[in-house]
C-alpha cells in the first residue's frame, strides 16, 4: 500500500508525426510476477565522474486542432463510401490565395545559442491541377521569414524548415503561414498540423521543470545542470 508504478507512454501514431486516424490513445497491458515479463537489469555502479554535462534539451511541440471536416478528394461518389478516401480527415485551418494564419506557442527558456531547429506541417491541397506550382506558402517565424514551400494538386504535403535558434523570443512565438499569388484560378490550402523543434535550457519555471534525457548518450554517465529553483 502506498507504492507508485510510473511508466512512460506515448500516442497512438501511424506512422512518424502522423496520429491514428480513429483514436489518439494507446492501451498497455501490465503484467505482474510472469515469467515470460521482461525486467530491467539492475545496475549500481555509477562513473565516478560524467562524461559530458547536459544544460539543455531538445523538444517537438505539436500545433493541431481538429476543426474543419474534408470529406475527401474527388467528389460525389467517390468520397461518399465507407472507406477512407484521398484527402478526408481533419484539419485546423483552411487558407485561400492572399490569406495568411498565425500559431502561436510558448518557449519558456529557449536556447538561442543552439544549432539551428526546424518548422514542420502537414499540409493538403483539395484542388485539382491548374498550374505549377498550384501553392506557394511563406512560412514566417516572429515576422521574420524561414522558407517557401510549393506544391502541387491534389495530394498531402509534410515540409520541414530550419530556422535559426536566435529567433526565437522568450515566452510567447508565432509562427505564421501566407498563401501567395501561383497561376492557379483556385488555391485552396487546408493545414493539419504544425510542429516547432526547439532547445530549452534546464531552467525551472515556478519551481517545476520536465523535459527528455534526449541529449544524453546511450553508454556515458550526463551530469544535468539544472537551475531555477528555490531554496528549500
Amino acid at each position: 500500500q502506498g507504492d507508485t508504478l510510473l511508466f512512460y507512454g506515448s500516442r497512438l501514431y501511424d506512422a512518424p508525426r502522423t496520429l491514428n486516424a480513429y483514436s489518439d490513445t494507446s492501451a498497455y497491458w501490465l503484467s505482474v510476477d510472469n515469467d515470460s515479463t521482461r525486467r530491467s537489469a539492475r545496475d549500481t555502479a555509477v562513473a565516478p565522474s560524467p562524461d559530458r554535462t547536459i544544460s539543455g534539451f531538445r523538444h517537438t511541440l505539436r500545433l493541431e486542432k481538429d476543426s474543419i471536416y474534408f470529406f475527401g478528394n474527388g467528389g460525389l461518389p467517390s468520397n461518399n463510401s465507407t472507406e477512407e478516401v484521398k484527402g478526408e480527415g481533419w484539419y485546423w485551418r483552411r487558407l485561400f490565395v492572399n490569406q495568411s494564419t498565425s500559431f502561436s506557442f510558448a518557449a519558456a527558456n529557449p536556447d538561442t545559442s543552439a544549432v539551428p531547429f526546424g518548422i514542420s506541417g502537414r499540409i493538403h491541397s483539395p484542388v485539382q491541377n491548374q498550374a505549377t506550382p498550384t501553392h506557394d506558402l511563406e512560412i514566417l517565424l516572429n515576422g521574420i521569414s524561414v522558407g517557401v514551400v510549393v506544391f502541387n494538386q491534389d495530394k498531402d504535403t509534410i515540409f520541414s524548415i530550419p530556422f535559426s535558434a536566435a529567433l526565437l523570443q522568450k515566452g510567447n512565438n508565432s509562427v505564421e503561414i501566407r498563401s501567395r499569388p501561383t497561376a492557379a484560378a483556385l488555391n485552396e490550402v487546408l493545414i493539419d498540423w504544425i510542429d516547432v523543434t526547439i532547445k530549452e535550457k534546464l531552467i525551472s519555471v515556478s519551481d517545476t521543470l520536465f523535459f527528455s534525457g534526449n541529449e544524453a548518450v546511450p553508454g556515458e554517465v550526463a551530469l544535468y545542470q539544472v537551475s531555477g529553483f528555490s531554496n528549500s
